[in-house]
């Protein structure tokens, strides 16, 4: 086998419930890639921020002691020590960043896989790092319908206790960095995948991704349950138990039985550009609007945009 292609890195990524989990998935089923469990490596060590503030704290037996005790690491059943022996020896200068690499490598290489993947929706916080670290790698964003989002956030564990209306706010900030900064950086590297599409017309979506990487299109992408399963963690299985399979391929507009008139009408107002520009059809037009909510729509939608700015801002100061 060739040694995997760490520079081509193909990288997945959306507002968090999108439904990057179930492409993971089915992306790691193909034989010819492979993706590790979410680690993020990426955000917590790689990006600016740890890079600027705590890298000049630590050497690599101090970072060796890090991801000794890091949870998600412990998930690839990599040797801590075997990763970091060239940079505690002195024969590989230390940096987060080819130490994210060699990871990888040493990942897909166990995985016997030509082609290695990272999966973390939050890293669409850091494109800008990430495309200036891979000048090769391959960006896929799945995007979803924002209401189905905001539904699918308000039950899951690990976003559920969170203010409703916050969702809707990083939905709209997320989903404009992801799309302005994905195709800045990434240009032609650069791919959406609507959820939608994915689980209605799977196989055709998937060609087109397979394209878009360069590679065959294998059936078996479309048998992911065992590929998700060795990517999902027990305390994960709350909110992912759906990737599991088989495929839902209905499992859309569950907003509209679940979701108060309200709540519709003040997300398509917020993140506009997911109904103008992206294909989801409102509610709006269904939904009797008085003057009360009337008024506070219109003070929401310049907040969307205020939201956003602060959030890339928030960003750029670490």
């Amino acid at each position: 086998m060739c040694k995997p292609d760490i520079d081509r890195l193909i990288v997945v990524c959306g507002v968090g419930r999108s439904g990057t989990s179930l492409l993971q998935s089915m992306l790691n089923a193909h034989p010819e890639i492979c993706f590790p469990p979410e680690t993020h490596f990426f955000r917590e060590y790689v990006s600016g921020t740890w890079r600027n503030w705590r890298l000049s704290k630590v050497g690599p037996v101090e970072f060796a002691d890090v991801l000794s005790s890091n949870k998600y690491f412990s998930r690839l059943g990599l040797s801590v020590d075997k990763l970091m022996a060239p940079y505690v020896a002195g024969k590989r200068l230390f940096d987060v960043a080819d130490v994210y690499r060699r990871m990888l490598f040493m990942y897909a290489s166990r995985q016997k896989c030509p082609r290695v993947g990272d999966k973390d929706p939050r890293i669409i916080d850091y494109l800008g790092s990430l495309g200036a670290l891979f000048p090769q790698a391959l960006l896929i964003q799945v995007i979803r319908d924002p209401r189905d989002v905001l539904l699918s956030r308000m039950k899951a564990k690990w976003s559920s206790t969170r203010p409703w209306w916050l969702h809707i706010f990083i939905y709209r900030a997320q989903l404009f960095i992801g799309r302005r900064v994905g195709r800045r950086v990434f240009c032609d590297r650069y791919i959406e995948v609507r959820y939608e599409d994915l689980i209605s017309r799977p196989e055709e979506s998937l060609k087109e991704l397979c394209h878009f990487i360069g590679i065959s299109f294998d059936r078996s992408m479309l048998d992911f349950s065992e590929s998700a399963s060795r990517l999902i963690s027990e305390d994960e299985i709350q909110w992912k138990k759906e990737t599991l399979g088989p495929l839902l391929s209905n499992n859309t507009e569950k907003w509209r039985g679940e979701l108060s008139p309200w709540r519709i009408r003040l997300t398509e107002a917020i993140c506009s550009e997911a109904f103008t520009d992206l294909g989801y059809c409102r509610a709006s037009e269904d939904i009797h609007v008085n003057p009360v909510l009337r008024a506070i729509i219109l003070v929401v939608r310049p907040l969307g945009w205020a939201f956003t700015a602060v959030y890339r801002l928030r960003l750029l100061v670490g």
